[in-house]
């Protein structure tokens, strides 16, 4: 069975979930085979997410 692609406002939705608000101090590691296709690709998405959430 497929599963849909995991959006970049999924990932973000659960950044904040964890506790991630613009200002926080992050170290990103990410293996994303557990999710599954990615939408937008497996480097670019989960990056703009963390920058969508930490902010400028």
């Amino acid at each position: 069975m497929d599963r849909p692609a995991v959006m970049r406002r999924e990932i973000e939705a659960g950044l904040r979930e964890l506790g991630l608000r613009e200002g926080s101090v992050v170290l990103l590691h990410s293996s994303l085979s557990s999710f599954g296709l990615v939408e937008g690709g497996a480097m670019g998405t989960p990056v703009r997410a963390v920058l969508e959430v930490e902010g400028p």
